[in-house]
């Protein structure tokens, strides 16, 4: 899992340098695509979009990503029914 991870982020960094070749593998510049300006600010900017829209759910409604039986209130007398004594 960890492997795939790197190897997939290496192989991106890879194609953001140096570029992507055309099918017909042609020397000419002219049919390279070039992943720095475009690409890498997309990306940077997708990140922060997704970073915000977390940001803001954590701050406008903390609560939605928990879970519910959190807020159960406990008895702290009677034992639960799924905890068996020995």
């Amino acid at each position: 899992m960890r492997t795939n991870i790197i190897l997939r982020n290496y192989n991106l960094i890879i194609l953001h340098i140096s570029g992507s070749t055309n099918p017909i593998h042609s020397k000419n510049n002219i049919y390279k695509i070039i992943f720095y300006p475009y690409f890498i600010i997309k990306d940077i900017i997708t990140i922060i979009f997704i970073l915000l829209i977390f940001i803001y759910i954590n701050l406008q409604n903390p609560y939605i990503l928990r879970d519910p039986d959190n807020f159960k209130i406990a008895n702290s007398i009677i034992i639960p029914s799924h905890i068996k004594p020995e």
